[in-house]
């Protein structure tokens, strides 16, 4: 009888020792959820990819090696100007690549073509006299392309182009890696300048970003009116290559 009662507590202690033996592997074994997980950001977290980030139907990509620049932009547009909008309300956007000017045209103009584009962006001219060729096409944006070596030669280009009292102010990193969004200011905002007398024209509708580690800074014209219904969407999905 002894030998008959203590075979079952035999059997009962192993399987203690193995299921208690197993918890303590699982423990050890178990991963970090914060460091294993690629899918839970922490607040070092960049995004180092060339892909942007908008991926919604009904849009395509943009992508130039040459001028080191990709993007998603809409298939169609809606927000367009009295007559251009097709027999459902909207209108193809197109992407034309102007790698010689070191421009991005993203347009919704029936017949834009690359030379009638060069045409509308050298309309507007310089104190100087000189061409600017950061004017915006008449349907759509402009995104010049150019390449700046350290900070002197950004302050150098903000004078040039967007008015000599004009100066770099900060800058805001975004989620690219090395990607900033430049921010300046007018010598004479302070000063109660306006517009008209301002030495620095500088306005929202510009957007300019720089890629430290590329040395590319690229100036965004998208015009005083909405050309686009998402334009966030744009300016998010931009990645420099």
């Amino acid at each position: 009888m002894q030998k008959k009662t203590l075979l079952p507590l035999a059997v009962v202690i192993v399987l203690g020792i193995i299921a208690v033996s197993y918890v303590l592997m699982q423990k050890e074994e178990a991963p970090s959820t914060q460091e294993n997980n690629p899918n839970i950001a922490t607040s070092d977290d960049k995004d180092d990819s060339s892909e942007p980030t908008t991926s919604e139907e009904g849009w395509k990509s943009y992508s130039s090696s040459e001028l080191g620049l990709s993007f998603q932009y809409p298939e169609k547009a809606s927000n367009m100007v009295s007559g251009l909008d097709g027999a459902d309300g909207f209108v193809p956007v197109k992407v034309t690549e102007d790698v010689e000017k070191g421009a991005i045209y993203i347009t919704y103009g029936p017949s834009d073509t690359l030379q009638s584009l060069r045409n509308e962006t050298v309309n507007a001219t310089l104190e100087d006299g000189k061409s600017d060729p950061w004017t915006k096409p008449f349907h759509g944006w402009m995104i010049a392309v150019k390449r700046i070596q350290g900070d002197d030669e950004l302050n150098a280009f903000v004078k040039d182009y967007y008015g000599k009292g004009c100066y770099v102010d900060g800058k805001n990193e975004l989620s690219q890696k090395d990607v900033y969004e430049i921010t300046f200011k007018g010598e004479d905002w302070d000063k109660g300048a306006d517009l008209g007398s301002t030495t620095c024209s500088w306005t929202p509708i510009y957007k300019i970003l720089r890629a430290e580690n590329s040395n590319l800074l690229i100036s965004i014209n998208r015009g005083g009116e909405a050309s686009f219904d998402d334009e966030d969407g744009i300016l998010n999905s931009i990645r420099f290559n």
